[in-house]
């Protein structure tokens, strides 16, 4: 599951190099509050509820840094979907 989050990641980053022929993607920020909301819920998570809830979402035990990681994956993921407004 968690290797979904990376593909999706990598095809974004693919497809905004424009060596796909598409229209590239413009970046956004996503501050760290937001990170912590969309995986749990709450902007003032501490990093082990984050984890937590990668654990939860993804099945594996995962650092804090590659919780955050696989979150902003998550965000990527839901912005090319056109649903990341609505998480």
């Amino acid at each position: 599951k968690l290797a979904c989050a990376w593909g999706v990641a990598a095809a974004a980053i693919h497809t905004a190099s424009g060596r796909d022929g598409r229209d590239r993607i413009e970046p956004f920020e996503v501050n760290i509050g937001t990170l912590k909301k969309l995986a749990t819920g709450s902007g003032a998570a501490k990093k082990e509820a984050v984890m937590a809830a990668a654990a939860g979402r993804w099945g594996e035990l995962l650092s804090a840094d590659e919780a955050d990681a696989a979150w902003c994956a998550e965000v990527l993921r839901l912005e090319l979907l056109g649903r990341f407004g609505s998480a």
